[in-house]
């Protein structure tokens, strides 16, 4: 257990704006974090600092994007339009996205299994 939840401090998946190894989706996990803002996984593998600002489905700007203001088409229809209500984390829902800082949750526990370490 590492005290971590593949939402951050939830469970709610495929968050754009939670940008950790912990996150289900493109990035996150096998392709790694985004380091350039385009939404993409960058082969770096490591938890959120917890910095992106929040993403409110209800009223997405398509010239911010996620971070560091790179425009991303969030409703893929090959075009930037401001605002734009859709579910971005696929959930079919609209509410705020928010990112959260894992590297102070993290609970490392190197106890082999079966050791009979901690039982009490």
């Amino acid at each position: 257990m590492i005290n971590l939840r593949h939402g951050g401090f939830e469970n709610l998946h495929r968050k754009p704006p939670y940008n950790s190894i912990m996150r289900y989706g493109d990035p996150g996990q096998f392709p790694g974090i985004d380091t350039n803002c385009n939404n993409n996984g960058d082969a770096v593998f490591t938890f959120s600092q917890g910095m992106r600002a929040p993403l409110n489905e209800n009223v997405l700007n398509e010239n911010i994007g996620v971070c560091d203001n790179i425009p991303f088409d969030w409703t893929g229809n090959g075009m930037i339009q401001n605002p734009v209500s859709v579910s971005i984390n696929g959930d079919a829902l609209l509410g705020n996205l928010l990112d959260s800082p894992d590297w102070g949750s993290l609970i490392l526990n190197f106890r082999a299994a079966g050791s009979g370490w901690g039982n009490n």
